[in-house]
């Protein structure tokens, strides 16, 4: 008699709001596995965000215009430094020294609106690097 067990990881859901299960989109981040959808909703969220070597899809679920996503004065609000893939979709991103960091990943990103995107200069990004 033969037994086959499947085996393998289900992709997880995690939401970040007043009502979510996590207040900020790095401890959703930090809690998630690759191929896990971080949804998050309407509001300003201060921080850099780090992807730490995760392939995630990150949704503001009420989109553009009711999400922000502030980086800090001398941060970058999204990096994939680590190979990561991904979708990030549906915020309004801005401040920091620059939007995104997409160094070695190879990430999505749609449906974003980008203002004061970095000043870090001609050199070193700016907007995106």
């Amino acid at each position: 008699m033969w037994i086959l067990l499947a085996t393998g990881a289900w992709a997880a859901t995690v939401t970040v709001g007043p009502s979510g299960t996590h207040s900020t989109i790095q401890d959703a981040i930090d809690a998630a596995s690759s191929g896990d959808t971080i949804e998050v909703a309407a509001g300003t969220y201060v921080e850099d965000l780090d992807l730490s070597g995760k392939d995630l899809t990150i949704t503001g679920t009420s989109g553009a215009p009711s999400t922000t996503l502030t980086a800090s004065a001398t941060g970058t609000a999204v990096s994939w430094t680590s190979g990561e893939s991904g979708v990030f979709e549906g915020f309004t991103v801005e401040g920091g020294t620059r939007a995104f960091d997409v160094g070695s990943g190879s990430p999505t990103v749609r449906d974003c609106i980008v203002t004061d995107g970095g000043t870090k200069g001609t050199t070193d990004g700016g907007g995106l690097r």
